[in-house]
């Protein structure tokens, strides 16, 4: 979303969701149910969703984001498994720093 135009300089918005997880491809010991199944494919996904900032020079662009999780896949407390905004506290975002796009 365009929020101004100063000197030709551009300052953009941005919201976004992150989706995904990391799976092994064979039954590994040291990570019970570890390995991708389809089945199990919503409970293993993780979410998380945010908003930015980009300041986009034309031919250099910044961009500061902040993210929080939405659903943890793997929490600390079981009784969180697969329920979005558990415990939410927006302080306990992250905050990512970025030159150029990320993809």
């Amino acid at each position: 979303f365009r929020l101004a135009n100063v000197r030709g300089v551009f300052i953009n918005s941005a919201l976004f969701t992150d989706i995904g997880n990391v799976w092994y491809l064979r039954e590994n010991p040291a990570f019970p149910d570890g390995e991708f199944r389809i089945a199990n494919l919503w409970r293993d996904l993780g979410i998380a969703v945010g908003t930015g900032v980009r300041v986009d020079f034309t031919f250099l662009k910044f961009r500061i984001d902040y993210a929080f999780k939405a659903k943890d896949p793997s929490p600390a407390d079981p009784g969180a498994q697969n329920k979005f905004f558990y415990d939410f506290n927006v302080l306990k975002g992250t905050v990512q720093l970025g030159v150029d796009y990320p993809f």
